[in-house]
């Protein structure tokens, strides 16, 4: 119950996570990856694969010929609250020789059912980090890692929110999760 209630507390009130001030280095840095040995329809094709693991249900798509827009909508409903939202994940990716060169955009647009309408770019690494990172585990069998571990080494569970709350967090099929993570789904199962 007080999961519940912290959640909704950071969704009505957006900001729980500390704020970050960061340069145009470091967003370049933070959202820019390389993908080496791979093809832009490979990475499209992993990038929409990394949404619909996480949230199946709950994730739309929109392509064009250097662009994919993927949105994961959130509703909650709780007695004396309602938030609806959503958080994008926009990606250009070019071939560069025989790498491509992705950039990843994620933001939100979030309204408690009294409030105005909250928009923001995204500015927390541990989001980009671990979409690129789920991204790396889908075409080159590095090691997955769970939302639940994910949280444990980001400097604050709301800096996930895009990727992991509310989420399924799918596991896809024959790939290898990370020590922790797998640790992790024993742990809950032995529960």
């Amino acid at each position: 119950m007080k999961w519940i209630i912290l959640v909704l507390s950071c969704l009505a009130f957006i900001g729980c996570a500390p704020k970050r001030d960061l340069t145009r280095d470091d967003w370049l840095q933070m959202s820019s990856r390389t993908f080496p040995n791979t093809t832009t329809e490979q990475v499209y094709k992993t990038a929409e694969k990394v949404l619909r693991l996480s949230d199946p249900n709950d994730v739309t798509f929109s392509h064009s010929e250097n662009k994919m827009v993927g949105s994961r909508k959130i509703n909650v409903f709780a007695v004396l609250a309602a938030i609806t939202g959503r958080y994008d994940f926009i990606i250009t990716a070019h071939q560069d020789s025989k790498t491509v060169v992705v950039k990843l955009d994620v933001s939100s647009e979030m309204q408690n059912f009294l409030g105005p309408v909250v928009r923001g770019e995204w500015p927390y690494r541990e989001t980009y980090d671990a979409y690129f990172g789920r991204m790396e585990a889908l075409l080159y069998g590095k090691p997955w890692r769970i939302c639940e571990e994910l949280g444990k080494i980001a400097e604050s569970d709301t800096t996930l929110e895009p990727l992991c709350i509310f989420a399924d967090d799918n596991i896809p099929v024959g790939i290898k999760l990370s020590e922790q993570s797998a640790q992790i789904i024993v742990n809950k199962k032995a529960e």
